[in-house]
């Protein structure tokens, strides 16, 4: 009769922790830490980290922005970031505390916060407005039936960003100008990705246009109150090459390359060279294996 009973009582117990286990799976899980106990940077890096596992963006949020002194409000269809008043103190957030926080945003999509933390940061921390370009360009939320036309869309969303952000020109990184290249790589439009080398700063692409192109007249970049952005670099031309060669047009990617200065033709065709190298090293080394 107590053996019965113990062991209802025991059936009891495991059915009861079966259904709490059940309960927190259902339930979101929750990460919270007080800004009390983050004393460093490496504090909030760690503490950040731990929220982005979780998946918690409001925790992330509240946590950065008590720990550095910021305050985020929504003004109109945006949210506008600040100091809390030009005496606080607080962490200075370096560039791997906010792309933690802005993956962590990503992952809740919440679109608004990352494009205001692109104007907050961008300038002082070009990394960071360069990592924005980057979520835009992959994650964007937009509409589209293929996976080229989502890429494209997302693009289009990335560049538009940038070339829209409180960031003054001179001060927006070429590497996010990369980023959009990369974009236009992944949805196959070489078309713009010459439009984005041609509206960054003076460069030797502008004012030339390929017979391949059709007609039209090729673009050049407006400098916003006398302010140009920054000239592509020996991977902002790579990069476009590379997205020329994809879409199969290698006549116009070998104009390109002839019309870079001398030290960029160098570099891209030094680069290569060496991944042919390595191409033709594998290749003999799969026909050696077969004997």
């Amino acid at each position: 009769m107590r053996e019965g009973r113990a062991r209802g009582d025991v059936l009891s117990f495991f059915k009861m922790v079966e259904q709490l286990d059940e309960a927190k799976q259902a339930r979101n899980p929750t990460f919270t830490a007080s800004h009390t106990l983050v004393n460093n940077g490496l504090d909030l890096l760690t503490h950040l980290e731990a929220a982005k596992r979780m998946q918690t963006w409001q925790d992330a949020l509240s946590l950065f922005t008590q720990s550095t002194n910021t305050t985020v409000r929504r003004s109109g269809a945006d949210w506008e970031w600040s100091r809390t008043s030009p005496t606080a103190t607080g962490i200075v957030p370096r560039e791997e505390h906010l792309c933690v926080l802005l993956d962590t945003l990503a992952a809740g999509e919440q679109w608004d916060l990352i494009r205001g933390i692109g104007h907050y940061y961008g300038k002082s921390l070009p990394p960071v407005l360069t990592h924005v370009v980057r979520l835009l360009a992959y994650y964007a939320p937009v509409e589209g039936e293929t996976e080229e036309q989502l890429a494209q869309a997302r693009c289009t969303a990335a560049y538009d960003y940038l070339t829209h952000c409180k960031v003054p020109p001179p001060d927006r990184p070429v590497e996010a100008y990369t980023e959009c290249l990369a974009a236009c790589e992944r949805a196959n439009d070489w078309q713009g990705a010459l439009r984005i080398v041609r509206s960054m700063g003076p460069n030797p692409l502008q004012g030339w246009r390929s017979a391949e192109e059709g007609e039209g007249e090729a673009t050049t970049s407006e400098p916003v109150d006398g302010l140009a952005p920054p000239s592509p670099n020996v991977v902002s031309y790579a990069t476009l090459i590379a997205v020329l060669e994809q879409c199969g047009k290698d006549k116009i990617a070998a104009e390109v390359l002839l019309r870079l200065p001398s030290l960029e033709q160098a570099e891209i065709t030094a680069s290569y060279a060496a991944l042919i190298h390595v191409w033709s090293k594998q290749i003999y080394s799969k026909q050696q294996r077969r004997f």
